[in-house]
């Protein structure tokens, strides 16, 4: 067996071991131990803070550092207990920087204010400025004013106005010229008191030209008239005008007219109503027209008191459809009338089978006339009962002999085709004898004859 010298070694020791042989009872060697533990490395502590053996932590030389300084870090190893090196504070911060002030200012770190040389400067000066920088409470430059005006330049005066600087004002020569004349000015400037030019009246007028009289209508200088040679012309005629120019109390040509009216044209009489000159009327052939006829027109125009055309009716009229008249049964025009080609139809059991429901049609009135079909000349139609049979022939037309009738008891003679080619066989070959027995026909060859 393996036995150890200790139950138990420090951290870092190793634990010692032999092999102890049983011999007849006598166990060699002399360690008394079955087992051996190594103990666990101790932690460390760092400002309350357990750091495990093995671990690290980072440690500062200052708690605290001036602003544009670095915090001294320091990395601590804990070996068994043993915590290394020598800083003792968890944790360091830089200061803020400090800020300035200018005037009752704060200015912040790292920005910059314009100051400027002097409060205020001449008119035509500029103010003279700087830009001072704060870093950490220190400003930079050396001008100490917050703000800088430039001095307002004089105005000027003319004819008691004010004219501020820079500003122009128009002066005329003269107060008032004769009509036709002009006034003379020019622009003078005011130049920080100083006003330019020499001429000193703020207006100048022309006088007035004078007016013309039209009919006692007051024509002004410059302004025109429209005058007529005469005050009325006939219908079609046109009134002569000029126009007349006032210049200075005269006025240009000679008609001697305000105004001028043209005659109105005359209008026109038809069928008792006036027609306008300029108007149409539509006038027809005749004053009425059988129903599918079309009413002739014609339209005839006023010219001033001749209408134009010769049709003499103010209005037509289409006589109505007549309605259609079937076995004492009106039918008015335009409707249908349901009409049946038997009046009988027996109620048989075989064959196709022709019914009241499938042999009728609506047969339409057109303005008196009904438009009749020879194989529906029935207005009703009955089914009646029979025991006989009906045969229906395809070599017949649907109108001409729709079916045969067998009576109860009798036989027909059918063929499967109606023509015989040679392929199909003999007529006698193609032959069927169908018989009625109480309305039921037996066999199916629908052909009566055979070629």
């Amino acid at each position: 067996m393996t036995a150890y010298s200790d139950v138990s070694v420090d951290y870092g020791a190793s634990c010692l071991s032999e092999q102890r042989l049983c011999s007849n009872g006598v166990l060699s060697g002399s360690n008394s131990y079955s087992s051996c533990r190594v103990s666990e490395a101790s932690s460390c502590t760092f400002n309350g803070q357990t750091v495990s053996s093995g671990s690290s932590v980072t440690a500062y030389e200052n708690d605290s550092v001036n602003f544009g300084s670095s915090c001294q870090t320091q990395l601590r190893s804990c070996n068994n207990g043993t915590l290394s090196g020598s800083y003792t504070n968890a944790a360091c911060s830089v200061a803020s920087a400090a800020s300035c002030t200018f005037n009752g200012q704060t200015v912040a770190h790292g920005t910059s204010i314009n100051a400027y040389e002097s409060s205020s400067v001449a008119f035509g000066s500029t103010c003279t400025s700087q830009s001072r920088t704060c870093s950490n409470g220190t400003l930079s430059g050396s001008y100490t004013n917050s703000s800088c005006s430039v001095a307002g330049a004089q105005s000027c005066s003319f004819n008691g106005a004010t004219i501020n600087d820079g500003r122009s004002v128009t002066a005329h020569q003269t107060a008032s010229n004769d009509y036709g004349s002009s006034c003379t000015s020019e622009s003078r400037s005011c130049s920080n008191g100083s006003l330019s030019g020499s001429y000193s009246f703020g207006n100048c007028s022309v006088q007035t030209p004078a007016t013309c009289n039209f009919n006692g209508q007051t024509i002004a200088h410059d302004a025109s008239v429209t005058a007529y040679q005469a005050s009325s012309v006939a219908y079609g005629e046109e009134c002569s005008s000029e126009t007349r120019n006032c210049s200075n109390g005269t006025l240009s040509g000679t008609y001697s007219n305000s105004s001028c009216s043209v005659a109105a044209a005359a209008s026109c009489s038809f069928g008792g109503q006036t027609v306008a000159h300029g108007s149409s009327v539509t006038a027809y052939l005749s004053d009425s027209v059988v129903y599918g006829q079309s009413c002739s027109t014609q339209t005839r125009s006023c010219s001033n008191g001749t209408l134009s055309g010769t049709y003499a009716n103010s209005s037509c009229s289409v006589a109505a459809a007549a309605s259609c008249s079937f076995n004492s049964q009106t039918v008015a025009h335009g409707s249908y009338l349901k009409m049946y080609a038997y009046e009988e139809v027996p109620s048989i059991r075989s064959g196709l089978g022709y019914t009241c429901e499938n042999s009728n049609s609506d047969i339409l009135c057109q303005n008196g006339t009904l438009m009749t079909n020879m194989n529906y000349q029935h207005t009703s139609c009955n089914t009646v009962p029979t025991s006989t049979c009906a045969f229906y022939t395809s070599q017949v037309s649907y109108y001409d002999v729709p079916f045969v009738i067998v009576a109860d008891g009798d036989s027909i003679v059918t063929y499967r085709h109606n023509s015989r080619d040679t392929w199909l066989g003999s007529c006698s070959e193609m032959k069927e004898i169908r018989e009625c027995s109480n309305g039921l026909l037996s066999g199916s060859y629908s052909f009566l004859t055979c070629k």
